[in-house]
C-alpha cells in the first residue's frame, strides 16, 4: 500500500530540495548548524567565506525550510530545522548502510563527475550554450 503522500510531492519538489543543499556553501553551512546554533559572524569564521555569501546561503537555507533564524540582542542567530534535522539523520542512517554501493554506481559517478567539470568550466568564465550543459 502506497504512502498517503505518494504522488503529493511533485520530482521537481525533489530536486529544488537537493538542489538547496547540494550548493557546497549552503551544505558546509548546514554541517556546521549540525554541530549547533551560530551568528553569520562565527560561520564566517569558521568558513573563511565572505559574509555576503554567507548572509545570501542563510537566507535561502531559512526562505527553504532548512534553517531557522532567531534574535538574541542586534545579533541573528541561525540553527537548523528540526525537520530538516531529521531528514539529514536520516540520510545518515541510510548513508552507513550504503555508502558502498553510492561509492560503486557508476552512473552516478559519471554525473558526480560531469557537475564537477561544469562547475570548474564555469568558474573558468565558460557559458555553455542555452540547453546544452545544465
Amino acid at each position: 500500500m502506497a504512502p498517503h503522500w505518494a504522488g503529493s510531492v511533485s520530482e521537481l519538489s525533489y530536486r529544488l530540495f537537493f538542489s538547496a543543499i547540494s550548493n557546497r556553501a549552503r551544505w558546509r553551512i548546514i554541517s556546521l548548524l549540525r554541530q549547533g546554533p551560530e551568528s553569520v559572524t562565527a560561520l564566517c569564521g569558521e568558513l573563511g567565506l565572505e559574509q555576503s555569501r554567507v548572509s545570501h546561503s542563510l537566507k535561502c537555507l531559512v526562505k527553504c525550510g532548512f534553517a531557522d533564524c532567531s534574535r538574541n540582542g542586534k545579533s541573528r542567530i541561525y540553527s537548523l530545522n528540526p525537520d530538516a534535522r531529521a531528514i539529514l539523520d536520516a540520510v545518515d542512517k541510510h548513508l552507513v548502510r550504503y555508502e558502498s554501493r553510492l561509492r560503486e554506481c557508476g552512473a552516478i559517478q559519471k554525473t558526480v563527475r560531469s557537475d564537477w567539470y561544469v562547475r570548474q568550466l564555469r568558474m573558468r568564465g565558460f557559458k555553455p550554450a542555452k540547453g546544452k550543459v545544465r
